[in-house]
């Protein structure tokens, strides 16, 4: 909340340090209770900053390691039945990807709501200063969000079918370690390394489309601020130019 508060403050001091610069009649106190307030709010907003990603990370690696203890403990206990029903590549799942999800719950959460705080404060900051000139830059916010959507399905999607083709593979591996005398008294090693890595290939395919995509959501979520006060400035200037 800090973080936010002050990141959305300091424009606001660096738009009464450009008025103080243009002002003929400048006082020196103010200047420098201007300047001395933008180095706080820089300070205030890096020290929240650390102090947020440090915890939300230190909390979340004790919740990632208390789910992988977990899971190793609920192994070492299961029924047959239980072995049947998971599993040696659903328990690395849960271990290599729900794990470190849940680990990565907290950050992302407190990204989620103070990303959204932030926006509306901006928002309203902007149209307090630029006016009606606003409302041009709200249509590329619009089409980041549309535009993020299918990429996003698409990412779940493979990521969701890197993790089928994961948890084959391991369970082939694991039947080929678990019969190993019998694939080595009947010479069909090299049969099922084939078979293994054509599951590995599958695998790989997946994880390269999952990446692959991955750059889209990137490049739109860094390039969307650029856009928005682009498109705010020309607003801004067509606007007054009419007038």
């Amino acid at each position: 909340m800090v973080r936010t508060i002050v990141v959305v403050v300091l424009p606001l001091f660096l738009y009464a340090f450009v008025q103080y610069i243009k002002n003929e009649s400048k006082i020196a106190s103010k200047g420098l209770v201007l300047v001395g307030c933008l180095a706080v709010i820089k300070f205030m907003e890096s020290l929240s900053q650390r102090h947020c990603y440090f915890n939300a990370r230190r909390s979340g690696l004790r919740m990632k390691s208390a789910i992988m203890v977990a899971i190793y403990q609920k192994q070492l206990i299961l029924s047959s039945l239980g072995r049947k029903r998971h599993s040696t590549g659903e328990i690395m799942n849960y271990i290599a990807f729900d794990a470190y999800r849940m680990g990565d719950t907290l950050w992302w959460f407190h990204r989620a709501w103070s990303l959204v705080l932030q926006l509306f404060l901006s928002i309203g900051i902007i149209f307090k200063v630029v006016g009606l000139a606003t409302l041009p830059g709200l249509v590329p916010i619009l089409v980041v969000i549309i535009l993020d959507i299918p990429f996003a399905k698409l990412h779940k999607k493979h990521q969701f079918q890197f993790m089928v083709a994961q948890e084959e593979r391991l369970r082939a591996t694991m039947e080929v370690l678990n019969n190993m005398k019998t694939i080595k008294l009947q010479s069909w090693e090299d049969k099922f390394k084939s078979t293994i890595g054509l599951l590995r290939g599958t695998e790989y395919k997946y994880l390269a489309k999952m990446q692959v995509k991955r750059p889209y959501t990137t490049v739109l979520y860094w390039m969307s601020p650029t856009i928005v006060s682009a498109v705010v400035f020309i607003g801004c200037v067509l606007i007054r130019g009419t007038h």
